[in-house]
């Protein structure tokens, strides 16, 4: 398997307003699930491969891990992207966990893995700890469903996880890198989200603004077509086998 990755810098994806929207996935541009139909697909390309991807925020916007999950407003600050919890946050509000855990989900059109990211900046507040800082798990496609029925938690949305593809990393100088997850089509990434992980369930209190992406796509390895014998070449193997043949046949004799 060949594998190519990419750094996408999410504000070059966005080429639309950004606006809170209650449209269910499921009424959605089908293909990867967009928040709202009105929304174009938007596309990047890894090694010449366009993948489609559709963006969309979350959060316990009623506070606390025991909460119902509910669309949240994406924002977007100079070259990242925040998420708004509320109409009177501003464009500068981050993606953070101190009383509800925000979490931006992205739907790609197909399965990829995300090999880091790069913020634009830490709240000052809420200083990284460069160990539980970032939270990223992957989805099985059923569990789209879960964000629009406003009542299921981020627990419910847990046990959706795909084996192998969650984690919590930290974040040093502004870049974070996720190791030894595989692949989904849909990705959570946001503040260390404690609901997710079954060691540690501590609130490490982070928020931070998210710039990029690193994406891995992989491709199938090109088969060899199989090796090809001459003309004369199978020839003399046909002429071997009947020699054989007539051998033992003569010995039998």
């Amino acid at each position: 398997m060949k594998s190519f990755i990419a750094k996408i810098f999410l504000i070059s994806l966005i080429s639309f307003p950004l606006w809170a929207t209650d449209s269910p996935l499921s009424e959605a541009v089908s293909k990867i699930n967009l928040v709202s139909a009105k929304k174009p697909i938007t596309t990047f390309s890894i090694d010449g491969v366009d993948v489609g991807v559709g963006i969309s925020a979350w959060s316990d916007t009623l506070g606390g891990n025991n909460y119902f999950v509910e669309s949240a407003q994406l924002g977007t600050f100079k070259d990242s992207l925040t998420v708004l919890n509320f109409a009177g946050d501003g464009d500068d509000h981050y993606i953070d966990n101190g009383r509800y855990y925000d979490m931006v989900l992205f739907s790609f059109e197909e399965a990829v893995t995300l090999k880091g990211a790069s913020f634009f900046s830490i709240d000052k507040y809420k200083k990284a700890n460069g160990k539980n800082d970032v939270t990223v798990a992957g989805l099985s496609d059923d569990a789209l469903g879960l964000f629009t029925s406003g009542k299921n938690t981020w627990n419910d949305i847990s046990m959706k996880a795909i084996a192998g593809a969650s984690g919590h990393f930290g974040i040093n100088n502004l870049q974070s890198t996720f190791e030894g997850l595989n692949a989904a089509k849909y990705w959570l990434v946001g503040a260390y989200n404690s609901v997710f992980s079954s060691v540690n369930n501590k609130r490490n209190s982070i928020g931070f603004k998210l710039a990029a992406l690193d994406i891995e796509l992989k491709k199938p390895s090109i088969q060899q077509p199989p090796t090809e014998v001459s003309e004369p070449g199978a020839l003399a193997l046909m002429s071997l086998g009947l020699g054989l043949v007539l051998y033992r046949r003569k010995r039998r004799a």
